[in-house]
């Protein structure tokens, strides 16, 4: 064969291996039985990708265990694999996941599981990630977590923990939480998270929990330190202990306690065996939408704590609410209008920084909704229309789900806002990181 032949072979094969990356095979293990310590041995012998599945029993662990390598660990099922707090003395399951799965962004995923804190004090699943760069595929799904008291004084408890030294996004879904002090909390990197990310509405880059089942908690949703997180199609449940919040979007504080970047929670169903704050809105962006609340009192709030000048931040976005609507909610089938309840400093007011819903919109204040065809003509900047013709966006229902328009600047509607697609692309494996880009600066040598 000819040199500038075989030159060219070379180059076709290289550009083919780029364009079609070879595919690894990912190996199955099983750990003997269900102890932190066989547990722990199948993790150790499992590498990037490979799935781990522990058998059916019931097993009490004295010690956390932490993953630093993107895995699937599977249980039998939630009721045939339990595993029960002996006293850890902190988070039963902690994913920290080493410098190879941040910069491959390696899917880790954990179902098939009961976590019974025992009321030990210990909490759940902390996904913890400790670098700069993003991770955007956690799979926490199918699980039972319950039992968790507020016993442990020394750390900030969850039965599952989002974030806090850095951003993780992902989705939570089809999951029991049952008698939690705290569900969830979703926390990003403070400062580094509003300096080098942006909050968008609808983007895949936010945490999502779908789908879950939580009943006797006292707090639902913790947000804040940078974090973001998505609440839809969720059942809540109050029945038992102290009556808090069902969604908090925290604020700044001294101390360098960074604000919320920014929330969605639409369609979720909340039943309150009491009076409590349902939404607590502190800081940043938030689209709150279509919640069905029933309870005997509750009340939704938006409120200013501290100065943003506290913790400054290079982000254009401010960390006082901004930017924010909230419409289609109710609470014993009447709608619920968000009220301003407190305002040290950067003056959040509405129709400036937020907009609630008004049925006899006129396109002059708040958000309307209705057919896109009823939109007004005339608009005033801020105000918003939710046309409920528009948008396919959710498989599991069949016609329009809804999509948003804002009045960016006088008489100018634009489509501001679709929910990101439900479920969850992760959940159908639609959500792929990419093949890597083919090489550059090559060229054929003809000899």
């Amino acid at each position: 064969m000819r040199k500038h032949s075989i030159a060219l072979v070379i180059l076709v094969a290289s550009l083919l291996v780029f364009a079609f990356p070879l595919q690894t095979h990912a190996n199955t293990l099983r750990a003997t039985t269900c102890s932190r310590a066989d547990v722990g041995s199948a993790i150790t012998a499992a590498t990037y990708g490979d799935t781990v599945n522990v058998p059916t029993g019931v097993c009490t662990w004295t010690s956390s265990l932490t993953i630093t390598k993107g895995i699937t660990l599977t249980g039998a099922g939630s009721s045939q694999t339990v595993i029960q707090s002996g006293t850890v003395g902190g988070y039963l399951l902690v994913y920290n996941p080493d410098a190879r799965s941040v910069s491959t962004n390696a899917r880790f995923e954990v179902s098939g599981f009961t976590f019974d804190m025992a009321n030990t004090g210990d909490a759940g699943i902390w996904i913890n990630n400790t670098s700069a760069t993003p991770i955007s595929r956690a799979l926490i799904h199918d699980n039972i977590l319950k039992n968790m008291n507020a016993g442990n004084t020394s750390l900030d408890p969850a039965c599952l923990r989002v974030g806090e030294n850095g951003d993780v996004y992902g989705v939570a879904y089809s999951n029991i939480f049952q008698d939690c002090k705290v569900v969830g909390e979703n926390y990003g990197n403070y400062q580094t998270s509003w300096n080098n990310t942006i909050f968008d509405y609808g983007s895949a880059n936010n945490f999502y929990w779908e789908d879950n089942i939580m009943t006797g908690n006292s707090t639902f949703h913790y947000g804040g330190h940078g974090g973001r997180y998505v609440a839809r199609f969720n059942s809540y449940t109050f029945n038992a202990g102290t009556w808090e919040v069902v969604w908090d979007v925290h604020g700044n504080q001294p101390s360098g306690v960074y604000g919320t970047m920014g929330c969605e929670l639409y369609g979720n169903t909340v039943t309150l065996g009491g009076g409590t704050t349902v939404v607590d809105h502190r800081g940043g962006e938030c689209m709150i939408f279509s919640n069905i609340v029933t309870a005997s009192s509750g009340s939704w709030q938006v409120r200013e704590e501290y100065d943003d000048s506290i913790d400054p931040t290079t982000n254009l976005e401010p960390q006082h609410v901004s930017n924010s609507y909230y419409f289609l909610n109710t609470l014993n089938s009447i709608e619920q209008i968000i009220t301003k309840t407190q305002d040290c400093c950067n003056a959040i007011n509405a129709n400036q920084q937020y907009w609630n819903y008004t049925s006899m919109f006129d396109g002059t204040v708040g958000v309307g909704s209705g057919l896109l065809s009823a939109r007004p003509s005339t608009c005033t900047a801020g105000v918003a229309y939710w046309a409920t013709d528009q948008a396919e966006w959710n498989s599991k229902h069949l016609g329009p789900d809804g999509q948003f328009y804002k009045c960016t600047s006088i008489n100018t509607w634009t489509l501001y806002y679709t929910p990101y697609a439900y479920p969850h692309p992760l959940r159908t494996g639609s959500q792929t990181t990419g093949a890597p880009s083919p090489p550059t600066n090559l060229a054929a040598v003809v000899q």
